[in-house]
């Protein structure tokens, strides 16, 4: 399950209380719950709110990664090889996606 993401809460108000929800579902003893992460410091927002999987992402536009994550989607690239490195130092599962992928709403 999505549990929710570690972003900018000024850039996507409705993840601000992601580590409430992960606290309330119970998804820190779930292996396959997964939370969002758009930079290193969500990755350490994750590792503080006992994430067992993140996933990094990128978008297929650059307007919607800009609007979701402020930076190009090149840009969220370079973030990914920091991103998993921390994971993995913290023994936590990476996933990566794509947003967007067909459309940009």
């Amino acid at each position: 399950m999505e549990v929710g993401a570690f972003v900018s809460s000024t850039r996507v108000p409705s993840m601000a209380d992601t580590a409430t929800v992960m606290a309330a579902v119970g998804s820190r003893e779930q292996p396959g719950d997964m939370v969002l992460v758009a930079n290193e410091r969500g990755l350490d927002q994750a590792i503080d709110a006992g994430a067992s999987s993140v996933a990094v992402f990128t978008a297929a536009s650059d307007a919607f990664a800009e609007k979701n994550i402020g930076c190009t989607v090149t840009a969220s690239l370079e973030r990914f090889a920091p991103i998993v490195a921390g994971a993995r130092a913290a023994d936590i599962a990476v996933r990566g996606y794509i947003s967007t992928i067909t459309d940009c709403p």
